[in-house]
């Protein structure tokens, strides 16, 4: 009679997976992006898997990875490590497939860095478990192209008297932000144009939303044509350089592809008068040259029109 097959608890326990696999490909096309020269090194062991280099050129940049996970305690989710880098990735494309609704308006070249841990791989997971940190660097992505930006330039110019505000280019971003809790925070973010500077501190969420609030420096030469503004950069020392700070500041709302940026009038009108009032007390400490003051030939130019500061912060509650 033939023998009953050997259950396979009797055949002793399984053997663990033990696999090597070193992946190279010329090129391969992935929904827009190209990619050339991969290498793929992978190593999985048991329940452990380790991709020590991976790197491939994006469109012609550079890119590369690193991932290392370990056994999870009790059969739970597998922690892992990971470093993400790429060098002068072009930003458009990336655009393109992440934010659809943004196509075609954004370009430039993008520079990161990803490191971190976490502990599971679905979203759930990464949400709750995912940490590390994120740098990040923008060159020349023109970013006022966006009809959500435009506006709020263009709001902005008008608030503050400034054409050269409303026709601003956006060009530059860069900083750094922790990974954490299903969002990423920054004390450490700017962005850079052509007449405006923002500095950012604040979140951004996983589903794209923002809370932020912007320190924003203008360009001399954009505040001194604003009759709004003007005084300002008669109390700025010259010491600041190009660049003046504008008294309170904004917040950020809305997400990522539709940003919203709200000037704090309230805030604004206070600090002014702040900046305008100790200005004006150290004109009024600094005692005159008596030489200067008898020596100094009479001038028949009639005396320059002076700003009102006050009536300047009034008017600015009148705009809507």
């Amino acid at each position: 009679a033939p023998s009953a097959p050997t259950p396979a608890s009797a055949a002793g326990p399984a053997r663990a997976l033990d696999l090597t696999l070193d992946v190279k490909v010329d090129a391969l096309k992935i929904r827009d992006f190209r990619l050339t020269d991969l290498v793929f090194p992978l190593r999985i062991q048991g329940d452990v898997f380790d991709l020590p280099d991976a790197r491939a050129a994006l469109d012609g940049a550079p890119v590369s990875a690193t991932v290392r996970t370990e056994k999870g305690a009790g059969g739970g989710p597998a922690p892992f490590r990971f470093e993400a880098k790429g060098e002068n990735l072009a930003l458009g494309p990336l655009v393109d497939a992440f934010a659809p609704t943004l196509r075609g308006q954004i370009g430039g070249a993008l520079t990161l860095r990803a490191y971190g841990n976490g502990r599971g791989l679905s979203r759930e997971a990464l949400e709750q478990n995912l940490s590390g940190h994120l740098e990040i660097a923008v060159r020349g992505a023109h970013l006022e192209k966006t009809a959500k930006l435009h506006n709020a330039l263009a709001q902005l110019g008008a608030l503050l008297e400034s054409p050269e505000i409303a026709v601003s280019t956006i060009d530059d971003l860069d900083g750094s932000a922790k990974i954490g809790a299903g969002r990423l925070t920054t004390d450490n973010f700017h962005a850079k144009g052509s007449a405006l500077e923002a500095s950012l501190r604040g979140e951004v969420f996983s589903d794209q939303r923002l809370a932020m609030e912007a320190a924003i420096k203008m360009k001399r030469s954009a505040m001194g044509k604003s009759s709004l503004l003007a005084p300002i950069v008669q109390a700025a020392s010259a010491e600041q350089g190009d660049w003046i700070r504008i008294p309170g500041g904004a917040k950020v709302t809305g997400t990522l592809d539709a940003p919203e940026i709200a000037v704090d009038k309230s805030k604004f009108a206070r600090d002014t008068l702040i900046n305008t009032g100790v200005n004006f007390l150290k004109q009024m400490l600094q005692k005159p040259d008596p030489a200067a003051s008898t020596n100094a030939p009479p001038s028949a130019a009639p005396p320059a029109r002076q700003e009102n500061p006050v009536q300047n912060l009034l008017d600015l509650f009148k705009k809507k």
